[in-house]
Protein backbone atom coordinates (compact mmCIF):
# COMPACT_ATOMS: atom_id res chain seq x y z
CA UNK A 1 0.00 0.00 0.00
CA UNK A 2 3.19 2.61 0.23
CA UNK A 3 3.61 3.26 -3.02
CA UNK A 4 -0.40 4.10 -3.54
CA UNK A 5 0.30 6.52 -0.82
CA UNK A 6 3.46 7.86 -1.40
CA UNK A 7 2.30 8.61 -5.03
CA UNK A 8 -0.90 10.26 -4.37
CA UNK A 9 1.48 12.52 -1.82
CA UNK A 10 4.79 13.17 -3.17
CA UNK A 11 3.51 13.29 -6.87
CA UNK A 12 0.08 13.38 -7.40
CA UNK A 13 -0.49 16.58 -4.56
CA UNK A 14 3.26 17.58 -4.14
CA UNK A 15 4.67 17.61 -7.78
CA UNK A 16 1.67 19.20 -9.27
CA UNK A 17 2.03 22.10 -6.80
CA UNK A 18 5.21 22.38 -7.49
CA UNK A 19 5.13 22.25 -10.99
CA UNK A 20 2.67 25.03 -11.12
CA UNK A 21 5.49 27.18 -9.71
CA UNK A 22 8.40 25.91 -10.90
CA UNK A 23 10.06 24.67 -14.09
CA UNK A 24 9.04 20.77 -14.44
CA UNK A 25 12.38 19.32 -13.74
CA UNK A 26 12.75 21.68 -10.21
CA UNK A 27 9.63 20.76 -9.01
CA UNK A 28 10.76 16.94 -9.87
CA UNK A 29 14.37 17.45 -7.94
CA UNK A 30 12.64 19.33 -4.59
CA UNK A 31 9.73 16.44 -4.07
CA UNK A 32 12.38 13.86 -4.91
CA UNK A 33 14.29 15.42 -2.39
CA UNK A 34 11.06 15.11 -0.16
CA UNK A 35 10.32 11.37 -1.13
CA UNK A 36 14.38 10.64 -0.24
CA UNK A 37 14.07 12.76 3.16
CA UNK A 38 10.92 10.70 3.78
CA UNK A 39 12.76 7.29 3.90
CA UNK A 40 15.00 8.35 6.50
CA UNK A 41 16.05 5.49 8.81
CA UNK A 42 19.16 4.37 10.79
CA UNK A 43 20.52 2.95 7.39
CA UNK A 44 20.62 6.32 5.35
CA UNK A 45 23.92 6.55 3.96
CA UNK A 46 24.86 9.01 0.66
CA UNK A 47 24.91 6.17 -1.71
CA UNK A 48 21.13 5.43 -0.86
CA UNK A 49 20.17 8.83 -0.38
CA UNK A 50 21.22 9.76 -4.17
CA UNK A 51 19.77 6.43 -5.01
CA UNK A 52 16.45 7.71 -3.76
CA UNK A 53 16.23 11.31 -5.31
CA UNK A 54 17.32 9.76 -8.00
CA UNK A 55 14.50 7.25 -8.03
CA UNK A 56 12.00 10.36 -6.96
CA UNK A 57 13.10 11.97 -10.25
CA UNK A 58 12.01 8.90 -12.40
CA UNK A 59 9.44 8.68 -10.69
CA UNK A 60 8.28 11.92 -11.48
CA UNK A 61 8.84 12.02 -15.05
CA UNK A 62 6.82 8.68 -15.23
CA UNK A 63 4.10 10.09 -13.56
CA UNK A 64 4.36 13.46 -15.76
CA UNK A 65 4.16 10.71 -19.17
CA UNK A 66 2.10 8.06 -17.81
CA UNK A 67 0.11 9.21 -14.98
CA UNK A 68 -0.34 8.46 -11.34
CA UNK A 69 -0.80 4.33 -12.30
CA UNK A 70 2.62 4.10 -14.13
CA UNK A 71 4.17 5.96 -11.08
CA UNK A 72 2.19 3.49 -8.81
CA UNK A 73 3.11 0.36 -10.95
CA UNK A 74 6.80 1.34 -10.95
CA UNK A 75 7.05 2.13 -7.22
CA UNK A 76 5.84 -1.04 -6.61
CA UNK A 77 8.32 -2.67 -8.43
CA UNK A 78 11.43 -0.97 -6.92
CA UNK A 79 9.84 -1.80 -3.76
CA UNK A 80 9.79 -5.47 -4.33
CA UNK A 81 13.20 -5.81 -5.84
CA UNK A 82 14.41 -3.92 -3.01
CA UNK A 83 12.65 -6.50 -1.11
CA UNK A 84 14.10 -9.27 -2.45
CA UNK A 85 17.30 -8.29 -2.46
CA UNK A 86 17.22 -7.61 1.36
CA UNK A 87 16.01 -11.08 2.00
CA UNK A 88 18.36 -12.51 -0.46
CA UNK A 89 20.99 -10.62 1.95
CA UNK A 90 19.47 -11.57 5.28
CA UNK A 91 19.89 -15.26 4.24
CA UNK A 92 22.91 -15.33 2.24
Amino acid sequence: LAPLGEELLFRALMLRALARRLAFWTAAAVSAACFAAAHIDAYLLWPRAISLVLTGIGLAWLYRRRGYWAAVAAHATVNLVASIALIATATS
